[in-house]
């Protein structure tokens, strides 16, 4: 499984474009528009989770998303120095910096 850090920012947009419309893209006769009151139903889980496979972001073993999530965010057993407060959430900056 890749990190998500690992992949290049355009990607990484159009996978959160394509997240977004289908939770919130509506389309009828006139055309498409946004929508806060989109039902969601379970395929569009199916939906993301293929998207993200497609990018190699699906786990491919039991012990993967720890070693996934300790190269990419440090050790969640860390609290701050992992980058995260003292109360264990992860820091704003730390994730978008990629530290």
């Amino acid at each position: 499984m890749k990190s998500p850090s690992e992949l290049p920012v355009e990607v990484t947009r159009n996978i959160l474009v394509r997240i977004q419309s289908l939770l919130w893209l509506e389309t009828n006769a006139q055309g498409a528009f946004w929508s806060n009151e989109k039902e969601w139903h379970w395929e569009m889980l199916d939906e993301i989770a293929s998207l993200l496979e497609d990018h190699g972001l699906r786990p491919n073993d039991p012990d993967e998303p720890d070693a996934m999530w300790n190269a990419s965010l440090g050790d969640p057993s860390r609290g701050a120095a992992a980058g995260r407060d003292d109360n264990g959430a992860i820091k704003p900056d730390f994730v978008q910096r990629g530290k």
